[in-house]
């Protein structure tokens, strides 16, 4: 498993996220943080080589590049701004074969309150990030209509054969 992290700014954050990483057995050498261009760059001292173009690509232009440059049969998508849960890792690599796609629910930094837990539309046709608001319970696995591309284990070649991210939408869908 590669971890790729799409990042426009760097920083402190990204740091906080790559030695949570480091904690859960993670390598350096398997993470491949991709820079999304732009003058806001913050200095990383963990990752003072960031790869990827250097034009702003948004989101879903630099997750697709680190996906497509990862060399890795699983990709976990991870945002800079987040931080892994204690076991995260063994998790997915527990149930990584059980589906191509495996999304991860997302929780306020105090783990109090649910910010994304499974995707759903309504009748409008707009996204919803179910339980969003919510007190966490126990999660149970399921289907979903989307996972969140901030957290997102992803079966690189099943990626590919479904055309990648739609770069052409700059962040969401």
């Amino acid at each position: 498993m590669r971890v790729v992290i799409p990042s426009r700014l760097g920083g402190v954050m990204l740091d906080e996220l790559l030695l949570a990483l480091e904690g859960e057995g993670v390598s350096p050498k398997d993470v491949l943080v991709v820079r999304d261009g732009g003058d806001e760059w913050m200095e990383s001292r963990l990752c003072p080589d960031p790869q990827g173009p250097t034009r702003r690509m948004g989101f879903a232009g630099a997750a697709d590049w680190g996906i497509r440059h990862a060399d890795a049969r699983e990709v976990l998508l991870l945002n800079d701004d987040l931080l892994p849960e204690e076991g995260l890792i063994e998790g997915l690599n527990q149930i990584r074969d059980k589906a191509p796609f495996i999304g991860c629910r997302l929780l306020n930094f105090e783990g109090t309150v649910v910010e994304f837990d499974g995707g759903g539309m309504n009748a409008l046709g707009f996204a919803l990030s179910l339980g969003c608001g919510e007190r966490p319970t126990e999660k149970r696995g399921g289907e979903t209509l989307f996972a969140s591309g901030a957290a997102v284990l992803l079966n690189a070649q099943a990626c590919s054969s479904v055309g990648g991210y739609a770069t052409g939408f700059f962040a969401y869908f």
